[in-house]
């Protein structure tokens, strides 16, 4: 039994540690899966969403009215109307016609955009009914005007707002600091593999691992059930799992540290305890220091599709004898009209056609899924005029240069100068590529173009994809045709003298 403890605590510890470091040598890979379980959470948990009706009514009794859903976070609405009077006054047909515009946006989205005419020329009103929530509250606008204006209010309704429940409130609260919340955890997760090892406090490790794995195994199993997260992130880019294959990994880790647990006592410590916990918190803050340098510069072992030396152009491809669509098997329900009977059957025995049946239903069922290249989703990246130019970049021959940002006006200005000057160099000088590609709003976009002036226009892709590139914003790959050669973050930018040096 002391034997059969012994492979136990060997495997959980290192399975642990495993798992924590690759989690903490990319930390901002995990606080991208934290922040989506905590989204999921947030909207799974959330009531039903308020709506916002608006009724336009003119004094002669004509009403123009939609709804609009809204979230906890809109709180406020804005109008802004312009009527116009002119000195020759629109006409149709008989009819002499004052034009009012109305423009309302909730939440700073664009909800309503419309051109009101009406033939009473005296007619100077437009009266608008804010109905909020469930018709427990109001709010009534007038708008009015003696000639030509531009009328904007802003209005509050969030009295009217219903609570969201408390744990949706609470993983909402979660977001921002999904980075440092996905710190702790795999921090700890190699804390405590490593002193399941040394066997230090045998009793809190065992039933603090025992706590975690619970954790860990509630997200994987509603990941699984509810289709919510494709991969739960256990083990970082290094290992890709399914979230079935992770909810029966963690069912498997459970069983195992619950035999632990039960016999916390068996497992001899190799140090003193005085010892063990410096050890024990060595490990911690060692783990923290390699973290602090992969978030501020990037992850000393790069997984992800994009580290140095990798083929990206055969990271797209399906490998020969490889399955490039789903198998999908169709089971038909035919009714038997004398019995009332529900039956089921394959494709090639169903009774198509045959008296004294009736088609009732058909479901399909995927008996073994399409091959997922690594890279699968290296497409959509697009060129303000040229549209799509994902194949030219795989299909470049020469060198070339990858500019990423996932969010320009997240990233640093000093960075962006350094990083333009080091483009506007590298096109004059060589000629050779820039594919800028970024994830930004197009106003971001424009200011950064209209502030630095880049030598290339943006490209505009996904910003999940754009995330997975690098993990540093702005950030910049060089590449001899598809192959990867160097990874540079913002704040490791070389000069264009070292980058020239890399061109052979």
């Amino acid at each position: 039994m002391k034997t059969i403890t012994l492979i136990i605590r060997l495997l959980v510890g290192m399975l642990f540690i495993f798992s924590g470091f690759v989690k903490f040598n990319d930390p901002l890979g995990f606080s991208y899966k934290m922040k989506e379980y905590f989204e999921v959470f947030a909207d799974d948990l959330k009531g039903d969403a308020d709506s916002l009706q608006i009724v336009f009514a003119n004094k002669s009794g004509g009403e123009v009215s939609f709804e609009k859903a809204i979230f906890p976070s809109q709180t406020q609405a804005k109008i802004w109307a312009v009527n116009y009077v002119d000195d020759e006054p629109m006409v149709i047909g008989t009819d002499t016609f004052k034009i009012h515009i109305v423009q309302i946006s909730v939440g700073g989205e664009l909800v309503y955009d419309e051109m009101f005419p009406f033939s009473d020329i005296h007619e100077e009103e437009i009266s608008i009914n804010w109905l909020v929530g469930k018709g427990t509250g109001s709010k009534n606008i007038v708008v009015s005007s003696q000639k030509t204006n531009e009328d904007e209010f802003n209005i509050e309704f969030s009295e009217y707002l219903s609570t969201q429940p408390l744990f949706s409130r609470f993983f909402e609260a979660l977001i921002p600091h999904a980075m440092w919340i996905g710190l702790f955890v795999c921090i700890f997760e190699l804390m405590l593999g490593f002193a399941l090892l040394i066997g230090w406090n045998p009793f809190f490790t065992t039933f603090t691992m025992l706590l975690m794995i619970v954790f860990f195994t509630f997200l994987t199993g509603y990941s699984a059930v509810f289709d919510k997260v494709t991969d739960c992130g256990c083990f970082g880019d290094a290992i890709k799992l399914t979230p079935w294959e992770s909810f029966w990994k963690d069912i498997v880790l459970s069983v195992l540290i619950i035999a632990l647990f039960i016999r916390h006592k068996a497992i001899k410590p190799l140090f003193s305890s005085k010892f063990g916990f410096k050890a024990f918190m060595l490990s911690g803050a060692l783990s923290l220091t390699y973290s602090i340098y992969a978030i501020t510069y990037l992850p000393p072992i790069n997984f992800l599709n994009f580290a140095n030396g990798n083929n990206i152009y055969e990271r797209t491809l399906i490998p020969e004898g490889q399955p490039k669509t789903d198998s999908v098997e169709f089971i038909y329900f035919y009714k038997n009209e004398a019995t009332g009977e529900i039956t089921k059957f394959m494709v090639n025995d169903a009774p198509v056609g045959q008296e004294g049946w009736t088609f009732h239903d058909r479901e399909e069922k995927v008996i073994r899924k399409a091959y997922k290249p690594s890279l699968d989703n290296f497409n959509n990246i697009m060129h303000p005029l040229y549209g799509d130019v994902s194949d030219s970049i795989l299909q470049h021959s020469d060198y070339q240069l990858i500019v990423v940002s996932e969010e320009l006006s997240e990233a640093k200005p000093a960075d962006l100068k350094k990083l333009t000057a080091l483009l506007q160099d590298w096109h004059k000088q060589t000629g050779k590529k820039i594919w800028f590609i970024t994830g930004s709003t197009p106003d971001s976009k424009m200011e950064y173009e209209s502030t630095y002036l880049p030598p290339v226009p943006l490209l505009s892709a996904d910003k999940t994809f754009v995330k997975s590139i690098i993990r540093s914003n702005p950030g910049i790959i060089l590449l001899k045709g598809p192959v990867v050669i160097k990874n540079w973050p913002s704040r490791k930018l070389p000069s264009f003298k070292r980058l020239q040096k890399r061109l052979k």
